[in-house]
């Protein structure tokens, strides 16, 4: 996947003993985590900016809740099809080559089937959901 993204909404606890309503939300929280992704590696950085943290007063309860959305598919990710495939027509050529480890005969055409299919079918939506209590400054 490609366009991975990432929405947040911070909850801070207001310690009233109250369960339903004993937390209000921030409207404008500090970024408290990012998304970084190099092709097939997606990291999830959290609380890493100082300044973020900051921002949040301390010795309070707060509740981060994070979507990470996939909003499209990566069609590059699939390159090393190509490599691990062969046609009939390359057949000959291969043999004579004597590989250590033997393709898969039209395997690119069959990826490229299912591909299709996917891009097809494809509907952006969430792909995790995670939930982190903390309390800064503890």
């Amino acid at each position: 996947m490609t366009g991975l993204s990432l929405d947040q909404m911070v909850w801070l606890g207001l310690d009233r003993g109250l369960c339903e309503d004993d937390w209000a939300r921030l409207e404008t929280p500090p970024e408290l985590a990012t998304l970084d992704q190099a092709g097939a590696r997606v990291a999830l950085k959290l609380f890493g900016d100082p300044m973020a943290m900051r921002a949040l007063p301390k010795n309070r309860t707060y509740l981060l809740l994070f979507t990470v959305t996939a909003d499209a598919l990566d069609r590059s990710a699939l390159a090393w099809v190509d490599d691990w495939s062969f046609s009939a027509v390359d057949e000959a050529k291969l043999v004579e080559k004597n590989p250590k480890f033997f393709p898969a005969l039209n395997l690119s055409q069959i990826v490229g089937v299912f591909e299709a299919i996917a891009a097809q079918t494809f509907k952006p939506g969430p792909i995790a959901y995670v939930g982190i209590a903390f309390k800064p400054g503890v």
